[in-house]
């Protein structure tokens, strides 16, 4: 499955951490051939009483009531599992992996609790993990977005469930398989205005930017397996950025 970084539309953007934007990323194939052995990949149900007790609230409220629900298709990749979780935990950082191999992102700030994503028309999203488990991750965002001179500046709340599962594919390779799940709460008139706008409807939309945030993710973490001396080119080149006195 090949694919090349595009430009994030506003529903892209809603989710927060995923802000490629026109840029040429490596060309190659992500695929495990044959078909990676997984475990049955079932999504489990959201244990919201497991979160911190300051979002439980406001993420049950998100889940039980969303503007729009819509989930990503299912991706298979080979990887190493650690890679990919620590891509999962460094969103700032695969940004940064992104740039050296050619891709052009918007900063993702780390901040005392989460990030933070924001843009010079004035929209602003901070999100963090409030769930995690062997086989699931749960990101809630929330924050305001001012998708452009054609649409009105909104407020957001967004959950996005991660399912993960490791596996292997024939020749004993680990494999990883996720899909992504997007929850979000927002001013109704705003969607039915951009599904107008866009020309196709708001669920198909967000599905395709969903399947853009789990490429933004699994694509690195294949690209990193397949290459291994070109990753520790990008580690080291990493490492030199975050030292004292430089900026990346």
């Amino acid at each position: 499955m090949a694919w090349r970084a595009g430009k994030i539309g506003w529903l892209g953007v809603l989710v927060g951490w995923l802000a490629a934007g026109a840029g040429s990323l490596p060309a190659q194939p992500m695929r495990a051939e044959p078909e990676p052995r997984t475990a049955a990949f079932t999504p489990e149900p959201v244990a919201v009483d497991d979160m911190p007790a300051a979002v439980r609230d406001k993420v049950r409220a998100v889940m039980e009531k969303p503007t729009l629900t819509t989930r990503g298709p299912s991706e298979i990749f080979t990887c190493r599992p650690s890679v990919y979780y620590w891509l999962l935990d460094n969103p700032d950082q695969a940004v940064r992996l992104w740039r050296l191999l050619g891709a052009k992102c918007t900063d993702i700030d780390r901040e005392a609790a989460g990030f933070c994503w924001h843009d010079d028309q004035g929209s602003k999203l901070h999100w963090d993990t409030v769930l995690r488990t062997p086989r699931q991750r749960v990101w809630y965002a929330e924050g305001r977005v001012n998708p452009g001179k054609l649409l009105p500046a909104v407020d957001v709340q967004a959950v996005v469930v991660l399912t993960h599962v490791e596996g292997t594919d024939k020749a004993g390779r680990p494999a990883m398989r996720h899909q992504i799940e997007m929850y979000l709460k927002t001013d109704g008139k705003a969607i039915a205005m951009a599904t107008k706008i866009i020309g196709a409807s708001s669920p198909r939309v967000a599905e395709q930017y969903l399947g853009q945030m789990e490429m933004f993710f699994g694509a690195l973490a294949w690209y990193l397996d397949q290459h291994p001396q070109k990753a520790e080119e990008l580690f080291t080149e990493l490492r030199k950025m975050q030292a004292p006195g430089k900026g990346g």
